[in-house]
């Protein structure tokens, strides 16, 4: 697909030959496969890719997981290890069968004010770990600005979030300028 051609797309966590021969009738071109943090495993990555080949779906984007076992920004370095190695493992998995979009939450919530700044640079630093693993394997991380208290919540940090490896992307998702 040429970046200049449009496609329509959804969201979705099913992957269900079924599900997507039915959302193909509705002119859905593509998906971006959203699965939580705890249903992840559950994930037929070859059944995916052949369900998607045989309903004529284009298989966009991964959103990673997201939640207190993925914060890519977490203070406790052994969580913030884990998730970064976790989330390698999903985009390996993921380029596996022909995705090469991953769009990531920079961190989850709650954020004070009085650790705002080390979890923005320690997120930078997954970020930029995960820009070189991505690339190495064709693939690109977008990351997606979020509303509340979260990191990316504003221009300023989206640009800081950004500037962590030119590789990185950003998704801009405008449902988030709606939550508060």
């Amino acid at each position: 697909m040429k970046h200049t051609e449009w496609m329509t797309a959804i969201s979705t966590n099913r992957t269900d030959y079924e599900f997507l021969k039915e959302i193909k009738g509705y002119s859905i071109d593509g998906i971006e496969l959203s699965v939580n943090e705890w249903e992840v495993w559950k994930i037929d990555w070859a059944g995916l890719a052949e369900n998607a080949k045989k309903a004529g779906i284009t298989l966009l984007s991964y959103h990673l997981p997201f939640g207190d076992r993925s914060d890519i920004s977490c203070i406790d370095e052994n969580v913030r290890k884990n998730a970064v190695n976790w989330q390698k493992e999903l985009i390996k998995k993921a380029t596996d069968i022909g995705i090469k979009r991953f769009v990531i939450h920079p961190s989850y919530e709650p954020i004070g004010d009085e650790e705002r700044a080390l979890r923005l640079n320690l997120a930078c630093e997954g970020l930029k770990e995960l820009a070189v693993y991505a690339d190495s394997l064709g693939a690109v991380i977008c990351v997606e600005d979020l509303p509340r208290s979260c990191l990316g919540h504003n221009v300023e940090e989206m640009l800081y979030l950004g500037n962590a490896d030119e590789r990185l992307r950003v998704c801009f998702d405008v449902n988030h300028l709606l939550a508060v």
